[in-house]
């Protein structure tokens, strides 16, 4: 199994990289529908096959730039193309379309960052 390290990970919006990455995350579950019928002894469940995936960053907040306007412009806009290059730009790489969900800016404490939390689907891994 080959292992990278996320510290050169790049996220790109809409062809954009966000700049000051500081981490990032991705997960995907899938819904489950109750089977379970009369001549069950035990609850049963199948699962939808309706697979959906959450992904979640933060940055250094800062206003100068473009892929942080490109996340605050898609909130409550249609669908954006993701790129998430887990290992920086050479290596693996997950692509997708995903709808914003919410941005949130915190600060106050040694450093100001911005927080924002997308969901939506991302498709496969695909190795480059």
């Amino acid at each position: 199994m080959a292992v990278s390290i996320s510290k050169n990970a790049v996220v790109k919006i809409g062809g954009t990289a966000i700049g000051s990455l500081l981490s990032w995350d991705y997960s995907e579950t899938d819904s489950q529908v109750d089977v379970t019928n009369f001549d069950s002894t035990r609850r049963e469940f199948e699962p939808l096959n309706l697979i959906d995936g959450d992904a979640n960053f933060e940055a250094h907040f800062d206003l100068a730039d473009t892929g942080q306007d490109n996340l605050r412009a898609a909130l409550g806009a249609a669908a954006t193309a993701i790129i998430i290059y887990p290992a920086g730009l050479a290596g693996a790489v997950l692509t997708g379309s995903i709808i914003v969900a919410s941005h949130t800016v915190t600060g106050g404490g040694l450093e100001d960052a911005i927080t924002v939390s997308f969901s939506g689907k991302l498709s496969a891994l695909v190795e480059t």
